[in-house]
């Protein structure tokens, strides 16, 4: 196979699925705000300084994901597939960890950590109980972010982008019937943290797809 259709491939398989994602992130914001919208401005920025948080916190997974990526791929590049899963393996393993500490330290601290990323004390409330109640899935929203970006990595592209769009899908829809029908914002922060509980089964999708994707190179 051509050099050149090998980068179109490469670039369909992997850079436009990742595009997209990173779109729908900053579509889903969007949609965020305009769900909380009815519960004033203090509402919106007290979740705001809550989620920018809570982008910084996931840059560790991005992060770890990418690196992950690269370690997989360098010894994919030297036909050891099996010793690429076990790096898979061991580093999900590291992450999940990473994050339970994360998650329990943004939870315990959670009124300190709102007090100084706002200093009004109504808006610093609104983004104590958004940590109170999101921080804890951290540590299977974390993980699953990394997995997520080995998928793109290794030319799964569409699958980890379904997996986000369906993310996204599932917190948009059910949190804005929840917070229309009761009119109560921590409706909303609650769909966040089940949805984030249980994108542990995309964890484990990812790691079968993964699985199954080293044994046939290894074979």
């Amino acid at each position: 196979m051509k050099l050149e259709k090998i980068v179109k491939i490469k670039i369909l398989n992997i850079g436009i699925p990742v595009a997209i994602s990173y779109f729908l992130i900053f579509i889903s914001t969007f949609f965020f705000n305009k769900i909380l919208m009815p519960f004033g401005n203090e509402v919106i920025a007290g979740f705001g300084a809550a989620y920018r948080l809570q982008t910084i916190v996931l840059l560790v997974s991005i992060s770890f994901g990418n690196t992950l990526g690269l370690i997989m791929n360098q010894n994919m590049g030297g036909n050891n597939a099996e010793r690429a899963f076990q790096v898979y393996k061991k580093g999900l393993i590291n992450i999940v960890g990473i994050y339970i500490i994360i998650g329990m330290v943004i939870f315990l601290g959670r009124d300190l950590i709102a007090s100084f990323l706002i200093a009004d004390g109504e808006v610093s409330a609104h983004t104590e109980n958004y940590l109170q109640i999101v921080a804890l899935s951290y540590s299977i929203m974390g993980p699953m972010m990394s997995s997520l970006l080995v998928l793109e990595q290794i030319g799964k592209g569409l699958r980890a982008f379904f997996l986000n769009f369906l993310y996204f899908f599932l917190i948009v829809v059910v949190g804005w019937l929840l917070t229309t029908i009761y009119q109560v914002e921590s409706l909303f922060y609650w769909t966040i943290s089940l949805v984030n509980t249980f994108a542990i089964i995309g964890i484990f999708y990812s790691y079968v797809v993964i699985k199954n994707n080293f044994k046939m190179k290894k074979t």
